[in-house]
């Protein structure tokens, strides 16, 4: 047996074993009694997929009746992973540790070791805490467990768990992060990219809560745009080169909601210092959002990146749902996605438009995409996802798949994790239209995207399935402000097919992301979703492009 350097070492006293975190490899579990008949024989190696980083940090959450948690972390820098695994195992094995039933993160930097206890340690941890150690700080941030969440059912919080003493600094080590003092004033923003998304929803949000945002500065390449924008909102500093406002000394954090590739700009802020936020996707490819994630954990700012689905109530909802299945087998994702311009034309777009909008050909809305991914500002990123050979098709496909389709691929990320494989995909339609199939464990994840320009309706379904209950969410059009997503949950009540229909919300979860992202800043925690969820969701990406040349089956018509 080959052994790596062993990290981190956690005894379980009642039970009997002794778990190493082997940094390279996984977790390691042998019986604690040097004496016993097969003391020397490995009885479990689990903590083996899923980690970027070294095993550093091993913890046991010990409830009565031997059950209970094992903590490892992902040492990552920037923001430390944490995964949470059964103590006694799984029924009819008490040494199958292989099932992650949680990951979360809270903003430990580096975290090279950990503790966690059950014992009731007053009103403030009245069922225990988590102690890790923040290496960009020096110091240790305390979590409520009550705060992760029950992993028993994987309905904890796995974004935003929150350090105790940045609440309480007087009271607990560690409390407050290094970047200044908490905000108390209205965050001064520059929004890079006023077009529709930014007028649709973005500065909607920032104008309503003058308490909480300030528009400190527009920059837009339209200058018709930029100048009917600045009016409306009463904007004195505006420019077509955004490199005139993001390392301005009047702007606290940068809103980067430009179509095309975000990769110069959102450099130039992070290299200002500036916080940020970046409308999907943060980067073209892996080597691109890789590159972005290298200048934001040697930046001053913090950075997030928009998934406004992650803030959906009703996503929330069936994210709870689909964490307490005992079986998940399928999940089926499909978009059948109208002309983009059709479901605008209920908002006052500014500058007006001389003429109402009117249909346009198939033939000319394709062109226009089609000489995007080609030519635009991200072609040669797609073309490094695809291969520099590739068919246009294939180009169309990984661009589309980059931009509108990359919403589903973190909203079911964001619920199961990393996929380990995509077993195939793909492309017919001239690239308009596409089809995966990847597998998470024993189920398998169905992505389509297909482009239909002529009903005027968007439809959005996530299904996730089992043998006892299907939950379906059905997402509005994301241009419906208030509009709330559909949550359909199918279950037996004895012998009765009982199938409920949820409202959860009219809350708009765009702007619940931007009031998540200020008060993270506020609070001085890392936002989210964040840089590993940017990159998760490039490599998932990446992988289901290329497998569009590995099908038989894919074809450019």
């Amino acid at each position: 047996m080959v052994w790596g350097e062993i990290e981190a070492i956690a005894v379980d006293d009642d039970l009997g074993y002794v778990y190493y975190a082997d940094e390279d490899t996984g977790v390691r579990k042998y019986h604690a009694d040097p004496d016993a008949p097969d003391a020397g024989r490995e009885l479990a190696m689990f903590g083996t997929t899923g980690y970027r980083q070294d095993r550093e940090g091993l913890g046991i959450y010990a409830l009565p009746g031997g059950k209970g948690y094992i903590i490892s972390v992902d040492q990552l820098p920037g923001e430390s992973v944490f995964h949470v695994y059964r103590r006694e195992g799984e029924p009819g094995n008490p040494h199958d540790h292989s099932k992650v039933l949680l990951s979360f993160k809270g903003g430990a930097d580096a975290t090279d070791g950990l503790d966690v206890t059950s014992a009731a340690l007053g009103p403030d941890f009245p069922d225990g805490l988590l102690a890790a150690m923040s290496s960009r700080s020096r110091n240790f941030l305390l979590f409520r467990w009550r705060d992760i969440g029950s992993p028993a059912t994987a309905r904890g919080r796995p974004f935003g768990c929150l350090p105790i003493g940045r609440r309480s600094p007087g009271r607990y080590h560690g409390a407050r992060d290094e970047s200044g003092p908490p905000m108390t004033s209205p965050l001064r923003v520059a929004v890079v990219g006023c077009g529709g998304i930014a007028q649709m929803m973005h500065l909607p949000t920032l104008a309503e809560r003058p308490d909480l945002f300030a528009i400190a500065a527009l920059a837009d390449v339209n200058r018709a745009t930029l100048d009917a924008v600045s009016r409306r909102y009463g904007v004195a500093t505006a420019a077509t080169d955004y490199r005139e406002v993001v390392a301005r000394p009047d702007v606290d954090a940068v809103l980067l909601l430009a179509s095309g590739s975000h990769k110069e700009a959102a450099l130039a802020a992070l290299e200002a210092g500036k916080h940020l936020f970046v409308e999907k996707p943060l980067g073209f490819g892996v080597p691109e959002t890789e590159e972005i994630a290298e200048a934001a954990r040697r930046s001053r700012g913090r950075l997030m990146v928009g998934y406004h689905k992650r803030f959906d109530p009703a996503y929330l909802k069936a994210r709870e749902e689909v964490r307490s299945l005992g079986d998940l087998r399928y999940v089926e994702v499909t978009v059948l996605h109208p002309d983009d311009a059709a479901h605008r034309t209920h908002h006052a777009l500014l500058p007006v438009a001389e003429r109402p909008w009117s249909p346009a050909p198939e033939e000319t809305l394709n062109e226009a995409i089609a000489a995007e991914a080609r030519q635009g500002s991200a072609a040669a990123a797609v073309a490094g996802i695809v291969g520099e050979d590739a068919p246009t098709a294939w180009r169309v496909a990984a661009f589309l798949l980059s931009i509108s389709l990359i919403h589903d691929v973190d909203a079911v990320r964001g619920i199961l994790g990393e996929p380990e494989e995509v077993v195939s995909a793909h492309v017919w339609q001239d690239g308009f239209a596409q089809t995966s199939l990847s597998r998470f464990g024993r189920a398998r994840v169905s992505l389509s995207w297909i482009s239909l320009p002529g009903l005027k309706h968007y439809e959005e379904r996530l299904r996730f399935v089992s043998p006892d209950k299907r939950i379906t969410l059905v997402f509005p059009s994301p241009y419906l402000r208030h509009f709330p997503t559909a949550l359909e949950i199918e279950r037996m009540q004895g012998e009765e097919l009982v199938v409920e229909r949820h409202t959860v919300s009219y809350e708009e979860a765009f702007r619940v992301e931007l009031h998540h992202f200020r008060r993270c800043l506020a609070e001085g925690i890392a936002p989210a979703p964040s840089i590993d969820d940017a990159l998760g969701d490039a490599r998932w990406i990446e992988a289901i492009a290329r497998a569009y040349g590995r099908s038989s089956r894919a074809s450019a018509k």
